[in-house]
């Protein structure tokens, strides 16, 4: 790991398919994830800001990659990697989050929850995922 990248892990007491479900279901509660290669990924920060992306992996329920950047700042684009796996407690959700120094390169699908920020994103993407 270096100075871009950030590990959090935690155990929780839940079985790996609630813990998927609770990560990408939309609970309205700021972040909306479709698990899907090429979903959207949009997300209202607590301070007011958004930020987009697209999911580039998913290996439900056990690992979900996608890149995101802010709206405002399309070329602060970071990597999250997320796994969970079982344990005798639980399961454990290791969350590995990676600054990429490049813009971004994969456009997200159209969203309807939230479709004006998904059109101010479109204009920075070079790619198509």
């Amino acid at each position: 790991m270096n100075e871009r990248t950030v590990t959090r892990e935690r155990t929780v007491a839940a079985e790996p398919d609630e813990v998927w479900e609770a990560i990408t279901a939309d609970d309205g509660l700021g972040t909306s994830i479709d698990p899907v290669p090429g979903g959207a990924v949009e997300s209202c920060e607590p301070d007011g800001s958004d930020r987009v992306g697209a999911v580039e992996f998913v290996s439900a329920p056990s690992h979900l990659r996608y890149r995101w950047w802010p709206v405002d700042d399309p070329d602060r684009v970071s990597t999250v990697d997320i796994t969970i796996e079982p344990v005798e407690a639980g399961t454990v959700i290791t969350v590995v989050e990676e600054l990429v120094l490049a813009p971004a390169t994969i456009a997200p699908q159209a969203s309807a929850r939230r479709p004006g920020t998904m059109a101010a994103a479109r204009g920075v993407l070079a790619g198509v995922a």
